[in-house]
């Protein structure tokens, strides 16, 4: 009996890229390491997107020792689907054995990517920071006369020019950002989108949200109490709470402890807006947002 691993296929994956309309073809190797030959009886091809053909050629029997090369036609018949992945399952006597295609067709129009396609990212006031957009046409022709556009803001400009003129089929570029806020720059996310338009098209749209933060420092103090600690003649604190601070914005988590004697202290939290949760056993979750000011000590 032949064993799967004693059958070598190259390439895995075999990779194409096709324009529409076309037919292209070529070859791949099975390798037998086996003392037995093989005799193919049956090949099926598996999750072929429907507008692409495969024509497989009538090879049947790999000798022991030996390679043979196959060949195989594939036809793209649109670029309805642009991207299929599938996969030649090969029945023998001894077994079945696979190889996979990774098909990328190239579309007869231009299609603009940004990587990231999205931006969240901070930006400290009062300092410059600088930040990349790589841009590349992904479709099969020229996008032309193409300009970036940002929304009006103080403290968001263009380092690279606003005009890129062309991107050729498969060619990039880098889109640079400035951003500057100013120290007074209210804390906080903005929001909006860069905009790559041409011949009166807009071609992609880069959604943004800059969050506006401060290295300044402030202290929070927690001291939990209930209605048992304001009847008690010394008030006792609640024992045992779970504090958890998250950015109220970003919610990332910035503290997340166990006050034991009912008392948290946080001597540098950067200024800005919080997400305080307070929680006990046999109590209610006690949550609030609690604004954090330079020098201040917030209670």
């Amino acid at each position: 009996m032949t064993k799967p691993e004693n059958v070598i296929i190259t390439p895995d994956p075999i990779e194409i890229r096709i324009s529409p309309g076309v037919s292209v073809s070529n070859i791949y190797t099975i390798t037998n390491l086996a003392e037995n030959d093989i005799e193919i009886l049956t090949k099926t091809i598996q999750n072929l997107a429907n507008n692409f053909q495969i024509k497989l050629d009538s090879t049947k029997l790999i000798k022991a020792f030996t390679s043979n090369a196959c060949q195989y036609t594939l036809t793209a018949l649109d670029d309805s689907v642009i991207n299929s992945s599938p996969s030649i399952l090969f029945e023998s006597m001894g077994g079945q054995f696979s190889t996979n295609f990774d098909i990328s067709v190239i579309p007869e129009r231009c299609i603009l990517k940004s990587y990231p396609s999205n931006i969240e990212i901070s930006m400290l006031r009062g300092i410059q920071k600088f930040y990349e957009i790589e841009l590349v046409n992904e479709g099969g022709i020229s996008a032309n006369n193409l300009q970036v556009l940002l929304p009006e803001s103080s403290w968001l400009s263009l380092i690279t020019e606003k005009d890129i003129h062309s991107l050729l089929s498969g060619e990039k570029t880098k889109i640079v950002l400035r951003l500057k806020p100013e120290k007074t720059l209210q804390l906080g996310p903005y929001s909006g989108d860069i905009l790559i338009v041409g011949n009166n098209t807009l071609y992609l749209k880069i959604n943004f949200i800059f969050n506006a933060v401060s290295n300044n420092k402030g202290r929070l103090k927690i001291t939990a109490k209930d209605e048992y600690s304001y009847f008690q003649e010394n008030h006792p604190n609640v024992q045992n709470v779970r504090i958890r601070i998250t950015d109220a914005f970003s919610e990332a988590l910035i503290d997340e402890s166990i006050a034991i004697s009912g008392n948290y202290i946080s001597e540098e939290l950067n200024e800005g807006k919080y997400k305080v949760e307070v929680q006990a056993e046999k109590h209610s979750i006690y949550s609030s947002t609690v604004d954090i000011e330079p020098n201040q000590n917030t209670e």
